[in-house]
């Protein structure tokens, strides 16, 4: 195992910890400046996500008192802004000598990115969650109907009666819960294998056309329903 490293995350944005939760990665989450202040002394950390706005000090005050400090100022700080245009948002970052930021409301794979851009942390494959989506899909012009196993931004576990070979090209059609827009997809059967009841198959979907809205979809969806699965296994 390589060296731990240590995060803080602040109170908006502590539903992003499992996305980051690594063997080797420590993170604390704090609800106002002075606790960042006081994780930060006691354990010296890597990375802190910082929020402009925080009870007691803000994260402009924090980001300051941190930098001007010997004994603590060598630790990444982004940001976390909204609201501002860009050129405001640089001259805020610039004056309190913040390493970077990151515009809310942002993505779970666009958080990970900006924290990986600091800390050592290897990269995960998409996040993808057990969940029965009705779909409908077109091979050619025929019609299928199944309904999903798993699914991720990258693409779908499929079960159906029908028959399909690997290499088929699909087109595929489905709702997100609390989203009003379908989504429709074109992919690729890419793996085959049998359903829990004959004469059902399962089949791997990899999409080939996603657009970035309906990914952000998805993707939210997907990070709701972990975090959902996460709290129940511990209740």
């Amino acid at each position: 195992m390589g060296t731990v490293q240590k995060i803080i995350l602040v109170d908006d944005v502590k539903s992003f910890k499992p996305t980051i939760s690594r063997s080797d990665v420590v993170v604390y989450t704090a609800t106002s400046g002075e606790e960042v202040l006081d994780i930060h002394q006691r354990e010296k950390v890597n990375l802190i996500l910082l929020s402009r706005y925080m009870p007691g000090m803000d994260g402009e005050q924090v980001c300051k008192t941190i930098k001007s400090n010997n004994a603590i100022k060598n630790v990444a700080i982004v940001m976390l802004m909204g609201g501002l245009k860009i050129e405001d948002i640089e001259k805020c970052i610039s004056s309190v000598g913040a390493d970077d930021y990151i515009i809310k409301p942002f993505t779970p794979s666009e958080f990970v990115n900006k924290v990986r851009q600091f800390i050592n942390i290897p990269v995960r494959e998409n996040m993808r969650i057990l969940t029965k989506l009705t779909v409908n899909a077109k091979m050619g012009t025929e019609s299928i109907m199944g309904n999903t196993v798993d699914i991720s931004v990258r693409g779908m576990l499929l079960e159906t009666e029908k028959q399909m070979d690997m290499g088929t090209a699909v087109k595929c059609e489905f709702s997100i819960p609390d989203s009003p827009n379908e989504i429709a997809v074109n992919g690729n059967i890419v793996r085959k294998i049998d359903g829990k009841v004959p004469p059902f198959k399962r089949y791997g979907i990899k999409f080939t056309n996603l657009d970035h809205k309906s990914e952000m979809v998805i993707e939210k969806y997907v990070f709701k329903q972990q975090r959902q699965q996460l709290r129940d296994r511990v209740r």
